[in-house]
């Protein structure tokens, strides 16, 4: 699939209105400028990013991203080896017209009191961020963390800040919650480890959904000397085992209920099947019920590709496991995951990438759940038409999910190019679905350069 002009497509889906044409914004960096570690002295790659806004102030954002900042700096703890990226941290105090932005604390290269102190400095990579937001100010950052080699240790962590509400924009997530302000109303709790990776397992790709405080499942926590009241967070990730030429893995879910300082022993969600990845999750926000989905993949085993899917009504004590949402007739085109490929597509070079999609999830406020994926569609050649992002629902108290739909009516399934990467949100009353769209990449665009070149 080329890069050559992929665009990004969004589009409203609203129950029984019409949906109003979207005017984007004007483009902002969010990265502080050049001076390290605040800025990104090489200008270098900030990707996958993740954002939320703040319980205590609509205009105070905080996000995080992969980010490449890190790997032309050097480890102070082993100078002659490459860098490695980390986590962003990028907040906003004017509703994301500006920004200031820095690292996660425990970076390799952070000789800080903070960053010396966390757990993650045991690792030299971070990677595969989700923020989301819980009540008075907190703010939830997963990730995924681990050391590059054979048998090397990983682990999912949960990174925890609070918005304090206060006046000015320091630098970000470089102070301790019992440090000077000097400004700066997000104030870094701490990092916890909530499962780590034994030999011969690799942990990938967490997902973190955070509920309100509800009868029967309210945490009061103890921070910066108040007592908050927050509801349970859940993380969801998975779990790799095997070799290389035998590839298996299980979705694991552990829960806090206690703004995140401890948390539940994990529980396997995955029992039946061989190969599954990509978690995505969202919560009812009139019960509390946590639904969980994603991708199973068929690696030659006697199994099909599917979106399945999970959910817990208990606070995460134990999780129903129904029939498959979706399941994928056999495409004329062979599973990337093959031997040599314990976790990602193999065969990827600088004019593709992972088309292997995971799907998207959210909850809207009668409680209906939305699923969107994207699936290929078998021509009239060797190959498949485009792939097209498809959207199923389950409503409150049904078992059935209907039939998945292409979200987009203008894209028939029998046209080339392909949607991919979709992503739901529901907010005031709306459902909001976005993806990547490479519809036009057949089109041939010349770039025409001063002087008559191209």
């Amino acid at each position: 699939m080329s890069l050559r002009q992929a665009v990004i497509a969004v589009g409203l889906v609203l129950v029984c209105t019409a949906a109003l044409a979207q005017v984007p914004g004007q483009n902002i960096n969010m990265v502080s400028g050049t001076t390290w570690p605040a800025g990104d002295p090489y200008l270098q790659r900030q990707n996958e990013p993740s954002m939320a806004v703040s319980s205590r102030n609509p205009e105070h954002l905080l996000a995080g991203s992969n980010d490449y900042r890190t790997v032309d700096i050097p480890d102070p703890k082993a100078p002659n080896i490459l860098g490695d990226a980390w986590l962003g941290v990028y907040t906003s105090l004017d509703g994301g017209e500006t920004w200031k932005s820095t690292l996660l604390p425990g970076y390799p290269q952070d000789t800080s009191k903070l960053g010396t102190a966390s757990p993650l400095h045991a690792f030299t990579v971070a990677t595969d961020p989700t923020v989301r937001a819980g009540t008075h100010g907190l703010f939830y950052y997963s990730g995924l963390v681990f050391n590059r080699g054979t048998g090397m240790p990983s682990g999912v962590f949960v990174a925890t800040f609070q918005d304090q509400n206060n006046k000015g924009n320091g630098d970000a997530a470089l102070l301790s919650s019992d440090a000077k302000p000097h400004g700066n109303p997000f104030s870094y709790l701490n990092a916890t480890v909530v499962d780590s990776g034994t030999t011969g397992q690799f942990l990938d790709k967490p997902w973190i959904a955070v509920d309100i405080p509800r009868p029967g499942r309210t945490a009061t926590c103890k921070i910066n000397g108040q007592n908050v009241s927050s509801g349970y967070v859940y993380v969801f990730y998975t779990q790799f085992n095997g070799s290389q030429n035998n590839p298996s893995s299980k979705i694991k879910e552990v829960t806090s209920t206690n703004c995140g300082v401890s948390w539940s022993h994990p529980i396997t969600l995955s029992q039946s099947e061989k190969l599954a990845q990509g978690t995505v999750a969202a919560i009812d926000p009139n019960t509390g019920t946590v639904y969980v989905a994603w991708r199973q993949i068929s690696a030659g085993q006697n199994e099909s590709n599917a979106i399945q899917y999970a959910y817990s009504s208990d606070g995460g004590k134990t999780f129903t496991a129904p029939p498959p949402i979706f399941t994928f007739t056999a495409p004329t085109t062979k599973s990337p995951y093959i031997a040599g490929s314990v976790f990602d597509q193999a065969q990827v070079n600088n004019t593709t990438f992972r088309w292997l999609d995971v799907p998207t999830m959210a909850v809207d406020g009668n409680s209906q759940v939305w699923v969107a994926f994207s699936q290929r569609f078998n021509g009239p050649r060797a190959n498949t038409y485009g792939s097209r992002i498809m959207l199923t629902t389950l409503a409150k108290g049904s078992s059935s999910w209907t039939k998945p739909m292409i979200a987009d009516s203008t894209a028939p399934a029998t046209a080339y190019g392909h949607q991919f990467m979709p992503s739901l949100n529901f907010a005031y009353g709306k459902i909001a679905l976005a993806w990547f769209d490479s519809r036009r990449d057949n089109m041939e665009s010349v770039l025409q350069c001063p002087g008559g070149g191209t």
